[in-house]
């Protein structure tokens, strides 16, 4: 299925430059290397994204005053040209990209152009210098059926596009093309409808035979970006096959370690969830040792560490070699008592028998707690 077809079937709106380009640039996408279903289909999702299914020609710039503030949060000042297409792409254009200053008129005459909607002067004249035609001086040649692909397929060569196709890395192509750098982090502003398209030409593309009739991940090349991915996502207990491939699997798996860590599930591994990962992986390698819990008077005694293969606690034992102490106290109170208590034992027998009783007791308890303290104990040399 030629280009041509796709976007005919696609892009019911299309404006006819594109078409017109399309159906007479099969020699220029074969030069480019656009030569398999999986490049086709990569190569003709961005452009269909950038230029709206190929119904935008140049940037409209008429954007409201909160799409401003989304666009460009770091031109505040650029609210004020709510509503004045020409006004505002003068104003956040301005002197950058090698444009002049707001008045200069920059802005607004290399707005987004195209295919690939290329913005600023430097971009014209580079990629006019390229193609021999002179797009700063007019450019909307760069949208003329002559010229329209040409700038598309030098942006896409220079960014090294066809490799990541080859490895269905639409993240990376998408950033190679939005942000002119395909290891950004972030994902590329519309992410969401690049793989949109992309699903709805891979699919209309396998049901005219063009392609594999297969998911576009089981035709890819591995990729080592997605196999460090997966080999991270094992180690943190998920059941992924290591081939670098991006599948379902490694998706949900994803998503899953996502949703645990409260970031965004969208199975985009952007810089926050690269930075999750890493963290759980290190924890698995050095986890956290908690500090000990300070000691407390509700905690059980400690066991003497002096006593080997016994359970005796140093509480216990304490209060075992106390009983010669106990003895003493009972002595100690019959010889307090026993002057007051003397005449009632002469005239009651009995009283007489208990004091008696108290001292035997008393003699014997000193007499079994001075033995303990005497005897071997378990652990201590003999």
């Amino acid at each position: 299925m030629r280009a041509v077809d796709i976007a005919r079937r696609l892009c019911r709106r299309a404006r006819p430059e594109y078409l017109e380009a399309f159906d007479q640039g099969d020699a220029l996408l074969d030069e480019a290397g656009i030569n398999t279903p999986l490049r086709l289909a990569h190569f003709l999702a961005q452009i269909f994204h950038e230029c709206g299914g190929l119904t935008i020609l140049r940037e409209d710039m008429r954007y409201s005053a909160a799409r401003i503030r989304e666009v460009w949060p770091s031109r505040p000042e650029a609210v004020r040209f709510a509503g004045d297409p020409q006004g505002l792409a003068n104003c956040v254009y301005a002197n950058r990209m090698g444009n002049g200053p707001p008045e200069s008129g920059d802005g607004w005459n290399t707005r987004g152009n195209g295919f690939m909607q290329t913005t600023g002067v430097d971009a014209h004249r580079r990629y006019g210098a390229r193609c021999g035609v002179d797009f700063v001086a007019d450019p909307d040649l760069l949208t003329h059926p002559d010229y329209a692909l040409q700038p598309a397929l030098l942006e896409w060569s220079d960014m090294g596009c066809n490799a990541l196709a080859d490895r269905n890395a639409i993240k990376a192509i998408g950033n190679a093309i939005n942000r002119g750098n395909p290891n950004a982090q972030k994902p590329p502003i519309g992410h969401e409808d690049r793989v949109a398209w992309f699903d709805r030409i891979w699919a209309l593309m396998q049901q005219g035979g063009t392609a594999p009739a297969e998911p576009s991940w089981r035709v890819a090349e591995p990729d080592p970006d997605i196999a460090d991915l997966q080999r991270q996502l094992v180690r943190l207990g998920y059941a992924v096959v290591v081939d670098g491939r991006k599948g379902p699997k490694t998706v949900t798996a994803l998503q899953d370690f996502q949703r645990r860590n409260k970031l965004a599930a969208d199975g985009v591994a952007g810089a926050q969830t690269r930075a999750a990962l890493h963290a759980a992986i290190d924890e698995l390698d050095d986890p956290v040792v908690k500090a000990p819990t300070p000691p407390s008077a509700d905690q059980p005694p400690i066991a003497n560490p002096g006593a080997t293969g016994t359970g005796v606690a140093v509480g216990g034992g304490a209060a075992i070699e106390g009983i010669d102490r106990v003895g003493q106290i009972i002595l100690d109170q019959k010889d307090q008592l026993g002057p007051a208590i003397e005449p009632i034992a002469a005239a009651v027998p009995w009283v007489k028998i208990v004091l008696v009783l108290l001292t035997i007791a008393g003699v014997g308890l000193m007499a079994y707690g001075a033995w303990l303290k005497l005897r071997p104990r378990a652990g201590t040399p003999l």
